[in-house]
């Protein structure tokens, strides 16, 4: 905290510990270097979905923590933040570092991931094969990974349950393929987004384009249909503290 006694009471909380993460990510890939593992080990860098809101001035302290007061994160200009299905609630930060094999410095801005591409992508460039009868959401990404061009071919699902209502938040349900998405809720209400033209979400081109309303709203309601009533009860925390 001494390092950022510059800083307002309400960014050097955020500042320290974006500070400490990254000496943490230092002190790993120094002892990859030190044991001689660093140039065949891949190391991904990724996130939680989406900042918190910031909270009020009385919203200082939560569970003898720091409260959603200083959390002052920032989306870098997409709309929504967490809870929220636009692109400011569910985009990450990822950067993969594999010396050799994935190109430094190399940016990638059109290839969208989801969570579920990570097993079927580590395994490839690990050369391990998945069994035959296993069933995937992801897709192996790892062309993607090595600087190659490389468009996903599944789309991409979200819903959100929340209690919330906020003018960010009212998208119920998501789904993504290619430079598209449209996000809905359980009424009529939908809106459509090409992400090569306005990553940040701010012109609906639904009335431009039934077609492609159609045919991802075709994709969404066919997801819908495989989901269960309920989470098996197995993956269910048996903790009676939590609700």
């Amino acid at each position: 905290m001494k390092e950022y006694a510059h800083l307002d009471e309400q960014h050097r909380p955020y500042a320290a510990a974006v500070a400490d993460d990254d000496k943490g990510i230092g002190r790993v890939l120094a002892a990859l270097q030190e044991l001689n593992l660093n140039d065949n080990t891949l190391v991904i860098f990724t996130s939680d979905n989406g900042p918190e809101k910031t909270g009020k001035e009385t919203a200082k302290e939560l569970r003898a923590g720091y409260g959603t007061y200083y959390r002052v994160g920032t989306t870098g200009g997409l709309r929504g933040r967490k809870r929220s299905l636009f692109e400011g609630g569910v985009h990450v930060p990822f950067i993969v570092r594999w010396p050799g094999h994935v190109p430094a410095r190399h940016l990638n801005k059109t290839t969208s991931m989801a969570a579920v591409d990570l097993l079927p992508t580590v395994c490839a460039a690990a050369k391990i094969n998945l069994p035959s009868t296993y069933r995937q959401d992801g897709e192996n990404m790892l062309d993607t990974w090595l600087g190659k061009q490389q468009s996903r071919v599944k789309p991409i699902f979200w819903n959100w349950r929340g209690l919330e209502s906020q003018p960010e938040t009212w998208p119920r349900w998501a789904v993504r393929h290619g430079d598209w998405k449209l996000v809905c809720d359980d009424s009529k209400r939908v809106e459509l987004y090409h992400s090569q033209e306005v990553w940040a979400e701010t012109s609906d081109v639904a009335k431009d384009h039934p077609d492609v309303v159609g045919k991802l709203t075709a994709q969404l309601e066919a997801w819908r249909a495989i989901l269960p009533a309920m989470p098996d009860s197995k993956c269910l925390s048996k903790d009676k503290r939590r609700k």
